[in-house]
């Protein structure tokens, strides 16, 4: 690895060769200097040094902008690359990521060689351990993984964002309403873009261009495609656990379990993001578990009373004799 240390747009504009993958890391967008990283001049030289398949991968902390602001840097991306599209990064409610990925050219997503890849780069996590922590093979991340985190294709629902203005260096509109768009939030005025604003945003994006009939993923089977909204089943999960409705979270994480184990073994197993939330379901399927014995029980002791006995399964009761 060559470390260059130098302005990263200054860098794209002056250098000669070319990158199969650009990453623009997370940047405090409410920063003074920051909106000219979002602007068309900047991603249109990130698109010339792209190789033909390139990808630009925009990193974006959404507990750091609003929709608006979030809207603009879409809509400046999908002004430069002829295919954008939005995957989860971080899912944690309050502490989401996202990234915006902008395609040099317009293919499908290439399933077998992303699976190929992902089987033959899978031996390493960036998680609590570190980027050195070496996962077990029930950890490896499979092509299932990678389409949950898939939200879809801005650029089929382009109709979403086509609204907001476009950024650029004469006129920076990140640089000036971002700083006031993190006063407002903190005055309590709007939100960041998480949580039920994130949902709402992502139930469009999936209403307006459905995964079953998405171009990025013509190359997918059925069950494959059936895992993307599931996907976001699971994040529902996740906010509405935070939010302490664990009855509609239980609800949402099933549905993201059944999606999930119908698209078939696809690798090894779920990753850690995944695992967590497994465990997370169990611990609510026990908690109603115990909450059906204890009305079961109760149910017995008041009809005993009363002459007559009844079974109670799944939540479900049946009279008997």
């Amino acid at each position: 690895v060559t470390v260059v240390a130098e302005d990263g747009r200054n860098y794209l504009l002056g250098a000669p060769e070319t990158f199969d993958l650009v990453i623009a890391d997370l940047f405090m967008p409410w920063k003074a200097g920051v909106g000219g990283l979002y602007s068309r001049e900047h991603f249109r030289a990130a698109r010339q040094r792209l190789r033909e398949d390139g990808l630009y991968v925009q990193w974006l902390p959404l507990y750091q902008l609003s929709r608006r602001d979030f809207g603009v840097v879409a809509r400046t991306m999908q002004e430069v690359f002829p295919l954008v599209t939005l995957w989860r990064g971080s899912t944690g409610p309050g502490q989401e990521t996202v990234a915006l990925i902008g395609h040099r050219s317009v293919r499908p997503l290439p399933r077998e060689a992303v699976a190929r890849r992902l089987a033959e780069s899978g031996s390493v996590i960036l998680g609590d351990d570190g980027p050195d922590a070496v996962m077990d093979a029930a950890s490896q991340v499979n092509l299932r993984d990678l389409l949950s985190q898939y939200c879809g294709n801005l650029t089929a629902a382009s109709r979403l964002l086509e609204t907001y203005p476009v950024n650029t260096d004469d006129r920076p509109v990140i640089e000036y309403e971002a700083p006031v768009a993190h006063r407002r939030v903190r005055a309590g005025e709007t939100p960041w873009f998480v949580g039920g604003e994130l949902l709402r945003f992502l139930d469009e994006v999936m209403t307006v261009n459905p995964p079953e009939t998405d171009p990025y993923l013509e190359g997918l089977v059925a069950s494959e495609i059936a895992v993307v909204p599931g996907g976001l089943s699971l994040y529902l999960a996740q906010v509405l656990r935070a939010a302490g409705d664990e009855e509609r979270a239980w609800t949402a994480a099933a549905e993201f379990e059944r999606r999930y184990a119908a698209a078939g073994p696809g690798g090894a197993g779920p990753t850690s993001d995944l695992q967590q939330t497994r465990r997370e379901l169990t611990d609510l399927i026990e908690k109603y578990q115990r909450r059906i014995d204890a009305l079961r029980e109760h149910l017995r002791e008041a009809e005993a009373g009363a002459g007559v006995s009844a079974t109670l399964e799944n939540g479900a009761g049946e009279p008997g004799s």
